[in-house]
């Protein structure tokens, strides 16, 4: 039988005093695989009150109907999870939570191969109803197994974070790059999804190929300049070029609303304002929104312009993020990504950048630019 490496909480490790409360192997193995999986898709909610929410239906796709009950009410029965006010025998409760008690600490196991099938699950479900890979895409997936990360990083990274949910996805991501389990979707819009998209930064600054440090080119404030693109608005293209434009925005609601807001605030108020507004009968619900008034204020040509496609199309509006991600992905795909893989195929994107081991950084910094010049004079 294969053997794997992993990272895992050391409650859930198949030889634990835990584990061997729950009796018979198979037992222990359904219960580390249950217990596990609903982590890996809960990694990215919130901690509230010491517990960690789960999603019971997406657990139910990994396990059959009888499996899932099985468990779970045993589960419920150790105290290691407790359901909402709707459960009720015989159904599936909306929520569950896993004590965090039981998962503050990480060690890494050799184990049965057995006992990772669930994640080979996890995986093909990703890359389930993928659209077909362009040449570039398809060479980056390949060269993806190049990446490598220290253990002693990690480790290093998980004592330095103290929030549980945190110290798991760092974990969780670490694991799979480790084992080299690679997974890639590419959406809808074009943007491809892949081990490192997600990756919380501090983690991806620590990867390596063949010992070298990586270097990450990116868009400044792509989704504006896409916007710009889009627009032919040159005055906001030119600011999201040489300026960052976030801070642009924050200084002015500071200047004129007396309003301290952080770069990430007014990332996220553009993104819910501005490009991806709330709409009522085709129009954006924008009125009191600082932001707005800001990017009117510094931008009246392109505010203008966007607000009449608004009017004008409402449901092509709705589409607005949809389309700025596909410009930004038919850009990194055609025309970044390509060139520079005809230097060094062991590179790869993550949405508006391209990352290259450190050496090759003007290389990656000026396809970009080159990029994106013939994106706005052509």
């Amino acid at each position: 039988m294969s053997e794997h490496h992993i990272f895992l909480p050391k409650i859930f490790h198949p030889h634990s005093d835990f584990m061997s409360e729950l009796g018979v192997i198979g037992r222990q193995e359904r219960a580390a695989h249950f217990l596990y999986t609903l982590m890996c898709r809960s990694s990215f909610y919130g901690i509230k009150d010491g517990w960690v929410p789960v999603n019971a239906r997406q657990a139910q796709l990994i396990y059959s109907d009888r499996a899932f009950k099985a468990i779970r009410e045993l589960l419920i029965e150790m105290s290691i999870i407790e359901v909402n006010n709707s459960y009720c025998a015989g159904y599936y409760p909306k929520s569950m939570r896993i004590n965090t008690e039981f998962i503050n600490d990480f060690a890494q196991y050799t184990i049965s191969s057995n006992f990772t099938k669930v994640l080979d699950k996890i995986e093909n479900e990703r890359e389930a109803n993928s659209m077909e890979l362009s040449p570039s895409v398809q060479l980056m997936i390949d060269n993806l197994s190049h990446l490598h990360i220290d253990r002693v990083e990690v480790d290093e990274l998980i004592e330095a974070e103290s929030n549980p949910r945190k110290q798991f996805t760092i974990a969780y991501n670490a694991s799979k790059i480790a084992e080299k389990r690679f997974s890639v979707k590419v959406g809808s819009s074009g943007r491809v999804f892949h081990n490192c998209t997600n990756m919380p930064r501090v983690l991806r600054n620590k990867l390596q190929i063949e010992g070298q440090s990586l270097f990450e080119a990116d868009i400044r404030t792509s989704q504006v300049l896409m916007l710009g693109l889009t627009l032919g608005d040159e005055c906001l293209i030119k600011s999201c070029r040489e300026q960052d434009v976030y801070m642009l925005l924050a200084d002015w609601i500071f200047e004129f609303q007396g309003v301290k807001k952080s770069r990430k605030k007014v990332k996220d108020e553009v993104m819910i304002y501005i490009l991806n507004a709330c709409r009522r009968n085709g129009y954006p619900v924008w009125k009191g929104a600082s932001v707005d008034e800001a990017f009117m204020a510094l931008f009246p040509s392109a505010h203008s312009k966007l607000e009449n496609s608004i009017r004008s199309c409402p449901r092509k509006s709705e589409k607005l993020i949809w389309t700025l991600q596909k410009r930004e992905a038919e850009i990194m795909f055609n025309k970044v990504l390509p060139e520079v893989q005809n230097t060094t195929p062991k590179t790869f994107s993550v949405h508006d950048s391209v990352v290259v081991v450190d050496r090759l950084k003007d290389l990656a910094q000026g396809e970009l630019l080159k990029a994106l010049d013939s994106e706005q004079y052509n």
